[in-house]
């Protein structure tokens, strides 16, 4: 079947199964008077990397998917190994856009009236060990933290950002 017979059948853009050809995550396809000519085996290939789309998998472990092998290894066992990696950086990602999240939430409750305030709110969440320079008091985001010292510019922080953060600012 020719190219664009199995990019109807498959789903996958004519362009894509090229580009996935080039740089060998697919096998290059036999031609026929100069014209890819692929088999049914090709639309099981397209689904499988389809599936390892879906799941994350970047191209380089799609190609390891495919080819990375000996020959001969289970299609479960392919899975398992790749899977059980690419479930870890999941989590990883899972946990890092959490913290976007609640990063966000906070930023949502700002009531900084100057960009400058929230510069040294920011600087303070990013980097804990900058609370005392920024604020003049030694905090952690998220609470008090033994041996603060006053500061003027550290109430007028506390003041102007107290809707930051979980605890309040004492």
């Amino acid at each position: 079947m020719t190219i664009g017979k199995l990019a109807e059948m498959s789903g996958v853009p004519a362009s894509t199964i090229r580009y996935w050809e080039k740089i060998g995550v697919l096998p290059l396809s036999t031609r026929v008077s100069g014209q890819r000519r692929s088999s049914g085996n090709d639309i099981d290939r397209l689904a499988v990397l389809r599936l390892a789309q879906a799941c994350g998998f970047r191209l380089d472990e799609m190609r390891r998917l495919m080819h990375g092998f000996r020959s001969g290894t289970a299609a479960s066992l392919r899975w398992q190994e790749l899977g059980n990696a690419k479930q870890q950086n999941l989590d990883i990602q899972i946990a890092r856009l959490q913290g976007m999240r609640q990063a966000m939430e906070r930023v949502l409750r700002c009531r900084c009236v100057q960009l400058a305030e929230c510069g040294r709110v920011a600087a303070a969440l990013l980097n804990p060990q900058l609370w005392s320079l920024c604020f003049g008091i030694s905090l952690h985001p998220w609470g008090r933290l033994p041996g603060a010292f006053p500061s003027g510019r550290g109430r007028v922080c506390r003041k102007a950002c107290s809707g930051l953060f979980p605890v309040p600012l004492r």
